[in-house]
Parts: structure tokens; C-alpha cells; sequence
């Protein structure tokens, strides 16, 4: 069975964005594709290093739980669909690190 991991990437839960969201896992479940969503900010990631992770950098190494969680389900993942605003001709900061 086709895996498709979601990256939703908006902070307000009545977005353009969040609607989108919702359709796409619509049309996923009546077709019966299986999906997982990451979402971003509901996650509260922090997309930015600090010195433990910055010195595991160049090993491919990292001690957040949550890029850990985020490879592995990359790793197994078929497919990949990315929903985010673009906000001043780019995508959120959170989304670009």
C-alpha cells in the first residue's frame, strides 16, 4: 500500500491552507491511500540548531526527538506532499531550515 506523509505547514486551523489540508485527506481516505500529516506548527517544531545539534551536524546526526520522528517517517514514505502559504514570495521560516 502506497505511504504518502503530508508536511502541513500553518498555524490557524481556518487557513486557505487548513482547508486545503482537509480535502487532500478527503480525497486520500476515499481512495483509500494511506497517509500520515506532520504538522508543523501544532508539533511546535524548532527548525533552528542549537550548539549540541550544530556539532552532530556533520556526522548527519541529530538529538531532537522530532527530526527523528520526521526522517524515519520520510524513510518509509512513498510519496510526499508539502502544504504551506507562501508568505512574501517564500514558504514560513519554520518550513525552510
Amino acid at each position: 500500500m502506497t505511504k504518502i506523509l503530508i508536511v502541513y505547514c500553518h498555524p490557524y486551523a481556518k487557513s486557505f491552507n487548513h482547508a486545503i489540508l482537509e480535502a487532500v485527506k478527503h480525497n486520500f481516505d476515499h481512495h483509500q491511500v494511506s497517509y500520515t500529516v506532520i504538522d508543523l506548527y501544532q508539533d511546535q517544531f524548532v527548525p533552528s540548531y542549537d550548539v549540541a545539534e550544530l556539532r552532530l551536524f556533520h556526522a548527519g546526526k541529530t538529538h531532537d526527538p522530532l527530526v527523528q520522528k520526521y526522517l524515519r517517517l520520510l524513510q518509509k514514505a512513498d510519496g510526499l506532499v508539502i502544504i504551506s502559504p507562501v508568505w512574501w514570495n517564500d514558504v514560513p521560516a519554520i518550513l525552510t531550515v
